[in-house]
């Protein structure tokens, strides 16, 4: 008598089956995973303009200096496509937004620091409410 060794047939597809199971299961959530990702990060490279905004507000700048250059941003990063600053001199309201790159859920979305008269900051954006990250509310 005579044993066989290795695998059969069957067994190797419900092996590749199980994977591939598991593989549909799986991507979603990592893309769902990058996506929060790639929100947060777009909002960290914005988040530094504060206190430079801040500063130009104290020194009464004029509001032409109220630019992503002039609060130490770039026009453009690796997640924000556009970065724009807004000021309005009579009440020092203004915001920092960001137009963002990314995966598909967050393409083209916007996050942004918006800041009212008093001097508050608030986290604002348009992206789906599973990829905000805490503390900022859908728009």
């Amino acid at each position: 008598m005579s044993t066989s060794k290795g695998f059969t047939l069957i067994e190797l597809m419900v092996v590749i089956a199980v994977i591939g199971i598991l593989a549909a299961v799986a991507l979603p959530i990592y893309q769902g995973y990058v996506a929060r990702t790639q929100v947060t990060s777009a909002l960290g490279e914005i988040s530094v303009g504060k206190t430079s905004y801040e500063l130009l507000i104290a020194k009464e700048a004029a509001a032409s200096e109220f630019t992503a250059e002039g609060i130490g941003l770039q026009a453009s990063t690796v997640r924000c496509r556009t970065v724009d600053v807004t000021f309005l001199p009579a009440t020092s309201a203004g915001s920092i937004k960001c137009s963002m790159n990314g995966a598909l859920e967050v393409q083209g979305k916007e996050i942004r620091w918006q800041r009212d008269s008093s001097g508050s900051w608030s986290c604002l954006s348009t992206v789906g409410q599973r990829y905000i990250p805490t503390g900022c509310l859908a728009s």
